[in-house]
């Protein structure tokens, strides 16, 4: 059998020496890449939808002024659920109706009344039906127009009350005033109708 030089030994030997160090960063690479975190994604997904809700209640419903009658000295009597008193001969009252928004949106409120003056009082000369508003919580309770005394005329048609109630707990309430003038020669009898309320979502 022939020899092996000792220059082609040690060319075999280098040439070994390379596959190996080869091999061993072939293989390091590969572990390395192993170890790295992998899936699908790296991101979670969180879903949720409120629904706008438009709701107002009447949390105090009515102006109630008693009986009473016209100062006989008088042609007419004022009187309003904010304790006016004019040439009214009766207790009248400070009661007001009280709208509170329960929604998670601001709403434009309007009333509608079921008569109009006439149809209340049952006539006389100059008598007037009236509705005017304030806030409870704050300023910011209603912003924009709103009904102030002595007030925006009752009828059957739609009149607003705030243009823009507020939804936040701190700041979703106002009271809704009633005005009466009444004329000495309106009829007796008990008087009394009915106000609808009604919210639109701005």
């Amino acid at each position: 059998m022939k020899e092996i030089s000792n220059n082609l030994l040690a060319a075999l030997v280098v040439f070994a020496v390379i596959i190996l160090i080869i091999g061993f960063w072939t293989s390091m690479d590969r572990i390395n890449n192993l170890a790295k975190v992998t899936g699908r994604g790296t991101s979670g997904y969180v879903n949720v939808t409120i629904a706008n809700m438009t709701n107002i209640n009447v949390t105090a419903t009515d102006c109630n002024f008693g009986s009473g009658t016209v100062n006989a000295s008088s042609t007419y009597a004022i009187i309003a659920s904010n304790g006016t008193s004019i040439f009214w001969n009766g207790t009248g009252t400070d009661q007001n109706m009280s709208l509170r928004n329960d929604g998670n949106q601001n709403v434009t409120v309007n009333v509608s009344a079921g008569k109009d003056a006439t149809g209340f009082l049952g006539g006389g000369t100059g008598i007037e039906y009236k509705m005017f508003a304030g806030v409870k919580d704050s300023a910011d309770s209603c912003t924009g127009t709103i009904s102030i005394y002595p007030g925006t005329t009752m009828s059957t048609t739609s009149v607003i009350v705030c243009q823009n109630m507020s939804s936040p707990d701190a700041l979703d309430e106002i009271w809704v005033g009633c005005y009466l003038k009444i004329a000495d020669n309106t009829p007796g009898g008990s008087k009394t109708d009915t106000w609808t309320f009604s919210a639109t979502a701005i």
